[in-house]
């Protein structure tokens, strides 16, 4: 099925819904909606995007869950004002770059609903794991949504940010992203995130892995002292509190965790 490019030719439609319709494809016409503010295409047949849907700019929410895009191509310079974005239900391969939707307040993606407020202070996180073929295989149910995040810089979103922090307050998921060194990498490389957000953010998610040992030796292993030395040298309050808070989780973890990371030049 194909979308009629008559209902492209709606110049002031404002919003288009048209989920359930056995879509596999999007005329590149959809460019030619400049007022369209809300488009929903769930529970379609899409592989792809088109790249004109960039000329939507004043799009505040975008749907496709449960369609079949694997490497979406999608610009979001283009649409700053972009508030919800939902993924949930397809199996992608790589996360298109979300850095620059800083409205994002509502994210669905791979297995994982995320909602938060408008000043991120609180975010609700939820997991589904019942009815994905695809995610069946997977050896953790957070798999799929850690190497989507984790592939590129995603995590440093202060959205992300937010739902990494909740997700870290369960045990189980601690384990399951201390196996992964690169995901481990990633929230340390969060540590030096021009954004107080994202770095009080990882700084909770880094506490939550730093209680338990071997979680706290993978740390070390990945050299989280570094970033912390550089946060320690600056004059920013509020990120002090938070990276100490790290450094105060890791020292009291074990006396072993303590004498690697409380070197003489991090004394100083």
């Amino acid at each position: 099925q194909v979308l009629p490019v008559e209902l492209t030719r709606l110049s002031f439609l404002e919003k288009l819904y048209i989920d359930n319709n056995k879509l596999s494809v999007l005329p590149p016409e959809v460019g030619d909606l400049k007022n369209l503010k809300v488009l929903t295409v769930d529970n379609n047949m899409l592989v792809s995007v088109p790249v004109e849907l960039r000329q939507c700019v004043l799009l505040e929410e975008l749907s496709l869950e449960h369609n079949k895009l694997v490497r979406p191509l999608l610009d979001f310079r283009s649409v700053p004002k972009l508030r919800v974005l939902r993924l949930f239900g397809n199996p992608l391969e790589f996360l298109p770059e979300i850095l620059p939707l800083h409205n994002l307040r509502h994210l669905t993606l791979a297995n994982i609903r995320i909602d938060a407020l408008e000043s991120l202070k609180s975010v609700t996180v939820e997991i589904e794991t019942e009815n994905y073929s695809y995610f069946i295989a997977a050896r953790h149910k957070l798999s799929a949504f850690f190497s989507l995040v984790f592939r590129f810089s995603s995590c440093h979103h202060p959205l992300l940010a937010s739902a990494l922090a909740k997700i870290m307050e369960d045990r189980t998921n601690q384990v399951a992203i201390s196996k992964e060194e690169n995901a481990v990498r990633q929230l340390i490389s969060m540590i030096s995130s021009d954004n107080r957000h994202v770095v009080e953010q990882a700084c909770l998610a880094l506490s939550s892995l730093a209680s338990d040992i071997s979680s706290a030796m993978q740390l070390i292993k990945c050299d989280i002292m570094k970033p912390i030395e550089a946060v320690l040298k600056s004059f920013d309050d509020e990120e002090l509190i938070s990276v100490l808070q790290v450094v105060v989780t890791l020292t009291f973890v074990s006396d072993h965790v303590a004498q690697k990371m409380l070197r003489k030049d991090v004394l100083k």
